[in-house]
């Protein structure tokens, strides 16, 4: 197996990109994280001192529409002292005007002037957590400022309250949650490779298998198959079947390959034999004309037959490329059929003939001259000379063309290998009759070129009853100038 350095393994390409897209997303994921921890801890030191403005509220706003400040128990612990170990809370009241009315006992344990008599925030503004705290240093203590309208029940603005607490440690806490996110993300995504990384590894072992069964093949071994894939993804297995079907295929078609190269070696072999032996033989010695001439035609029967299998496998090669055109048009099949037989007409008297006239076919009508031609003149060659009968008939949407004899006839086991490339059966080699076992495999090629099926019947040899070829051609309209 091939194995480059410059090209990077499917795992480890997989585990990149997916360790990438994952991180990139738990990346947007922390950042989520993050930017909710704190909107969410704005928003919870907000509520902390909304809620005691809410409270302070409560008490200090009478029914009669007046500020009642007495009213609320000033005297708690986070009103009286200023430890951040207890939280304190650093009230101030203002009129209407902005001017502080009152303010908590704790404010005055800062130094003096250090802490703000004004309003810090604008307590018509509403809070964005999307902001940050209003915070400013009061001395050395940093603190957030809250402001909050008092208002009569009817909606009469009486004042203001002002709230400053001691600004919590935000960004340490949103640290310590980005952090421990970030871990467990982090734990999350190396899990997450590795279960890939194992699983990967399980997903690509049908692939390496087979990988290493291509790597096995060559041209002079290509009997390997991938083996069956248990437990597999179901695209690997239809990918391992392909693979099984084209090389059958491959198989196949080197086996013909070789079994043609061979059979046509023989089938040259032969008459080139006959050739060079005549010629040895008349040039050993002068010779009177007539040896001669028997010599010269036996080489010109010889030359004829070589002739003719050239261009029987000339015609095979054009039919399988399908880089040659050849043209077909609208053929009436009755009168092909009698132009072929024409060339039998010394036979004629045991050739009978049956057509149906409406038989219209679209076909090469060279090619299909061919294909009679060679049907025919296999009938009457193992017909011994008993009747040949050739019928052109209409079934459904098909023209079907028949020649039946009823000569030596077909083993059975020979009724699938006739249609190769130079095959010849037991019985016609025993008999000694001619032929380059072409004829039939043109036939064959002309008759799948043409879109049509040829299918043979016959009784065993020795036994009484007839062989019948028949093709099946696809009708093709009826021209409109016959109708």
């Amino acid at each position: 197996m091939v194995r480059g350095t410059q090209h990077s393994s499917f795992r480890k390409r997989l585990l990149l990109r997916v360790g990438i897209v994952v991180g990139l997303a738990f990346l947007l994921v922390e950042a989520v994280v993050w930017g909710g921890a704190t909107i969410y801890l704005r928003m919870d030191a907000e509520r902390f001192v909304r809620s005691e403005a809410d409270e302070i509220s409560s008490f200090v706003v009478r029914s009669g529409g007046e500020l009642l400040i007495d009213a609320y128990p000033w005297n708690e612990p986070h009103h009286l002292f200023n430890e951040p170990r207890i939280d304190p809370l650093f009230v101030q009241i203002m009129n209407p005007e902005g001017q502080e009315i009152y303010f908590t006992p704790n404010i005055d344990l800062f130094n003096r002037g250090a802490y703000p008599r004004q309003m810090v925030t604008d307590p018509l503004i509403s809070y964005s957590p999307f902001q940050e705290l209003e915070s400013r240093f009061v001395g050395s203590a940093l603190l957030y400022f809250s402001s909050y309208s008092l208002r009569s029940r009817e909606g009469q603005l009486l004042g203001f309250v002002q709230i400053a607490r001691y600004l919590p440690d935000l960004q340490g806490a949103v640290r310590s949650v980005g952090l421990i996110s970030a871990g467990i993300l982090l734990v999350l995504l190396g899990g997450l490779l590795f279960l890939l990384h194992l699983q990967t590894g399980r997903l690509l072992a049908p692939l390496h298998r087979i990988a290493r069964t291509a790597d096995s093949l060559s041209a002079e071994k290509l009997d390997g198959r991938v083996p069956d894939l248990v437990g597999a993804d179901r695209e690997s297995v239809f990918l391992a079947s392909a693979f099984n079907r084209l090389l059958d295929r491959l198989d196949g078609s080197f086996n013909d390959m070789r079994r043609f190269t061979a059979d046509a070696s023989h089938q040259l072999q032969t008459p080139l034999t006959v050739v060079k032996g005549h010629v040895d033989v008349a040039l050993r010695k002068p010779r009177s004309a007539d040896s001669y001439q028997r010599t010269l035609k036996v080489i010109g029967d010889e030359v004829d037959g070589l002739t003719r299998m050239s261009r029987s496998l000339l015609l095979l090669s054009r039919l399988d490329s399908s880089m040659v055109h050849m043209e077909r048009r609208q053929v009436h099949l009755a009168d092909l059929v009698t132009d072929a037989l024409e060339e039998f007409s010394a036979s004629s008297n045991c050739i009978s003939v049956q057509m149906d006239e409406a038989a219209w076919v679209m076909a090469n009508e060279e090619l299909c001259l061919i294909l009679v031609r060679n049907l025919v003149e296999n009938a009457l060659k193992y017909g011994e000379s008993g009747p040949v009968v050739v019928e052109v008939t209409l079934e459904s949407e098909y023209a079907v063309l028949t020649v039946q004899d009823e000569g030596v006839g077909i083993k059975e086991s020979d009724l699938n290998m006739i249609r190769d490339l130079f095959y010849r059966s037991d019985t016609v080699r025993d008999l000694g009759l001619p032929g380059n076992g072409l004829g039939l495999a043109l036939v064959d090629r002309i008759t799948a070129w043409h879109g049509g099926t040829l299918s043979i019947s016959s009784h065993p040899p020795g036994e009484v009853g007839f062989t019948r070829f028949s093709i099946r051609f696809p009708l093709a309209p009826t021209p409109l100038k016959t109708r």
